[in-house]
């Protein structure tokens, strides 16, 4: 792989990006309005919808959906590697990255009404994964951006949507049990959903020139 990184690898980690947080968020709002048990965004779990006993067949739109979210991830890897500037902290971003996405991916095949000996285990670790992995990752990526021109206008958003997941999970943890902390679990979610659509359109609207470069996907940094 040249310097700059492939061209279609670019791309189609871009659009990884966009295409799959914004199918997840559409997922959802298309889900919660086809329930009828009384699902809200406010006082339900996000994973209720994709739990089988609550919603039928339905559970297929959020477990597909967050398995998408998370192969997406995967595809978008080299291109984060390549196109993220090369300081230190961007390997870090990327591990945590592709936990983010091994996370969504088990949420999506362990559904939370796997209450099997050790399933439902399974679901809370891949949360807990997905949660924590995309708050650490925004964090770890910031460090660089400042450093850039090209990505130094993203490196507080990054920053803020970082600290804003890792705070809301540990107030989703201990705050609060009474139905309202699910609150919370949409503002752990947040910020990785709008930094990842806004990391893809960056790329794909802000070539770097060849003054540019990065390192090769599997060099150190």
């Amino acid at each position: 792989m040249t310097d700059g990184g492939s061209p279609t690898l670019t791309k189609v980690g871009a659009l990884a990006l966009i295409i799959g947080s914004i199918q997840f968020v559409a997922a959802q709002i298309v889900e919660g309005a086809l329930l009828t048990w009384g699902y809200t965004p406010v006082n339900s779990a996000i994973s209720d919808l994709g739990n089988w006993n609550l919603d039928g067949n339905y559970a297929y739109i959020f477990n597909v959906s967050i398995v998408i979210l998370g192969i997406c991830v995967f595809l978008s890897l080299p291109m984060v590697w390549t196109e993220i500037p090369r300081v230190r902290g961007r390997r870090r971003g990327l591990v945590f990255l592709a936990i983010a996405g091994i996370g969504a991916i088990i949420v999506g095949l362990y559904p939370e009404e796997t209450y099997q000996f050790g399933r439902h285990l399974y679901h809370a670790v891949g949360a807990g994964l997905a949660f924590l992995g995309a708050g650490l990752a925004l964090v770890s990526f910031s460090r660089g951006f400042p450093r850039s021109p090209r990505w130094k206008p993203l490196a507080l958003p990054t920053l803020i949507g970082g600290l804003v997941d890792i705070v809301a999970l540990v107030a989703f943890l201990i705050g609060p049990t009474d139905g309202t902390h699910w609150v919370f679990e949409r503002i752990i979610v947040a910020p990785v959903l709008i930094w990842a659509p806004l990391v893809g359109y960056w790329v794909l609207t802000h070539p770097r020139d060849a003054t540019q470069a990065e390192a090769p996907f599997l060099a150190a940094a």
